[in-house]
């Protein structure tokens, strides 16, 4: 069945049985409330409808609106669903709503997804570089791993219902490249399960200092690897300031949190919330807390080692985020306090 033509064309009723597959081209509206069991083009114009779709392909030219049932969706144009997805989705690009029920895996390729309804994800699911997942709803992933590689943000949660197992688990990886910001501005992530903070990812945390009590939270059952960046952003007009502590990581019992990987070699990006001040992470393991304290202003004493032709210098322990910076404006106007001629 191949529509070509600008008119609207609507099925209502039975069933469209068959296995050739149905093409939608043209700026025409197709609405389907019946039944149907062919497999979908979707290549240009708009499909609406709450009836039955078979395996859904939607072109970068494509608008699906759809509150029924579809069979498997590969999309790169525009979609909204409110209804059911059975087999998951592959998003490469373009947009993607869904405010109902995916069943299967979710793959964000490329473009945008945001999920405000439920999903019982099966095998792992992915977001690749470049792509945004947009979590505000329930993301149920009880065998398998939701894979950040991308951006992750919003309000949801990362649910295992049967509890973590290792090995098998439904854990949230944030992976090398991949980017975390809990929140839609300041606010709650949860994850019923396990978190993975993975080498060479980044949690951003952002903190309204006009109001030192709001910040980003993720909230945990069990805190796995603690290993990527940690990005504290002050989004409020007040500074930093030593003494101020932040709970980032809570955990979802009011226990302390036991991590699982004994590699815990996260570290802060910037460095320092500011002159005289450097990040204390030492509790972040433990209690899920940051803290600002005073920088130490003695010397540092650094360690030399020599190793063939190559020297290396390194900051001891209580200098740990320090930077050995040269002033790049001439000294003939002495000192700059201004950090771009640093």
């Amino acid at each position: 069945l191949v529509s070509n033509q600008t008119k609207a064309y609507s099925f209502a009723g039975g069933t469209i049985a068959g296995t050739s597959q149905m093409t939608k081209r043209g700026n025409g509206t197709l609405i389907m409330d019946a039944t149907s069991q062919l497999p979908l083009a979707l290549e240009e114009g708009q499909v609406q409808g709450r009836g039955a779709l078979g395996t859904t392909t939607v072109g970068p030219a494509g608008v699906l609106n759809f509150a029924g049932t579809i069979n498997g969706l590969s999309s790169s144009g525009t979609v909204v669903s409110s209804g059911t997805i059975e087999n998951g989705i592959l998003i490469q690009g373009g947009s993607f709503e869904s405010s109902g029920t995916i069943n299967g895996p979710v793959t964000v390729a490329a473009g945008t997804a945001r999920l405000t309804g439920t999903v019982h994800a099966v095998g792992t699911s992915t977001v690749e570089s470049g792509a945004t997942l947009m979590l505000d709803g329930r993301f149920v992933n009880t065998t398998a791993r939701l894979n950040i590689n991308g951006t992750l943000t919003g309000e949801g949660v990362v649910s295992d219902p049967d509890g973590y197992n290792l090995g098998a688990d439904g854990r949230l990886s944030i992976n090398n490249g991949g980017v975390f910001a809990p929140g839609n501005g300041i606010g709650v992530f949860s994850v019923e399960g396990r978190f993975d903070l993975n080498p060479g990812a980044r949690l951003v945390v952002e903190v309204d200092q006009n109001h030192p009590a709001r910040h980003d939270v993720v909230a945990v059952d069990v805190f796995g690897n603690i290993r990527g960046i940690i990005t504290m952003t002050n989004i409020g007009t007040v500074p930093f300031a030593v003494g101020q502590s932040f709970l980032i990581i809570s955990n979802n019992f009011n226990l302390p949190n036991t991590p699982l990987n004994p590699n815990i070699d996260f570290r802060f990006e910037p460095e320092s919330p500011g002159p005289g001040m450097r990040w204390d992470g030492s509790e972040l393991a433990t209690n899920g807390i940051v803290r600002i304290v005073a920088a130490p202003l003695e010397p540092p004493q650094m360690a030399v080692s020599l190793a063939g032709n190559q020297l290396t210098l390194s900051w001891p322990e209580t200098h740990r985020g320090w930077i050995l910076q040269q002033q790049v404006r001439s000294l003939t106007n002495g000192l700059s306090l201004d950090p771009v001629d640093w």
